[in-house]
């Protein structure tokens, strides 16, 4: 697998509070990645680490074969970054804060590439408008804008749609699917689930620990089923894991192969699956 970024045994402490213990993680390159987890998780402090905003305490990172503490000034060109709270100036206007990030990464047709991504985001109406008085979904978009304007490689996206309704989060996903099957990679930080099963990859994190690290497919067939059967002898239920295989041997261990009426079968769902991870996550088992 081709890796965007590389992270081993990464930690940060404050105090007495661990907020990334031992993170080991390889984010695949030209996919979506979705960092989920409970508020607290550490999502945030490892995206800030690999910005390079944040000092691990412990641990190696490498982002797009780059340290990000020593090579920050380097990796920043190559990386968009969209923080959780738009970072923008308020008195300007959308326009100008892109331009002024434009302006900061060295951006070719500066001007144009500025209004064209404010348009394809359908800020067309508002391209001079103060962001101060844009909405909260507007800001975002304006952030979006900023992060984007330099083409970089690598984007990372800390709650993206966080506030936004239903239908500009679609057309933020269909954006993300884009910028994906143009190569770039994305790595984006949310608690929805809906959102989690969009992404290539899923990293669930909880008390600064990765529970989970897979496809979403994957996750939801690592979780269990309810089967019920009923038949010509009789009813039963079971769960068992949500495979193929798993269902063939609770029919056979029944002896129920060939008086077959019906069968249920309820798999879990992704939010089911991270629940019980985070539960079991939470009772100290591994």
């Amino acid at each position: 697998m081709n890796s965007a970024i590389s992270i081993k045994n990464l930690s940060k402490d404050y105090g007495q509070v661990h907020a990334l213990q031992n993170v080991t993680l390889e984010i695949p390159a030209g996919k979506i990645t979705g960092l989920v987890g409970p508020n607290g998780a550490g999502k945030s402090t490892l995206i800030k680490a690999l910005v390079g905003a944040l000092q691990p305490s412990a641990g190696l990172m490498n982002v797009l074969e780059l340290n990000p503490i020593r090579k920050r000034w380097n990796l920043r060109k190559q990386i968009g970054y969209m923080p959780q709270e738009p970072a923008l100036y308020t008195d300007l206007s959308a326009r100008e804060n892109v331009l002024f990030y434009a302006r900061v990464h060295r951006s070719a047709n500066a001007r144009g590439l500025a209004e064209q991504l404010l348009n394809e985001l359908n800020l067309a109406d508002r391209l001079d408008s103060a962001v101060h008085t844009l909405s909260g979904g507007m800001q975002k978009r304006v952030s979006l804008a900023c992060a984007l304007i330099h083409n970089p490689k690598l984007l990372i996206l800390d709650e993206p749609t966080a506030a936004l309704d239903p239908l500009l989060k679609r057309h933020l996903w269909v954006r993300f699917k884009k910028l994906a099957a143009a190569g770039k990679t994305l790595l984006i930080s949310t608690h929805l689930i809906d959102e989690a099963m969009l992404c290539d990859n899923v990293v669930l994190l909880q008390h600064g620990r990765v529970v989970a690290n897979d496809m979403p497919q994957a996750l939801i067939a690592s979780g269990a089923a309810r089967i019920r059967y009923r038949g010509e002898t009789g009813e039963w239920s079971e769960t068992v894991s949500a495979t193929g295989t798993a269902l063939a041997v609770a029919l056979q261990k029944h002896g129920l192969s060939q008086d077959i009426a019906s069968v249920e079968i309820e798999a879990e769902n992704l939010e089911d699956v991270m629940v019980a991870r985070l539960e079991q996550q939470g009772k100290g088992k591994p």
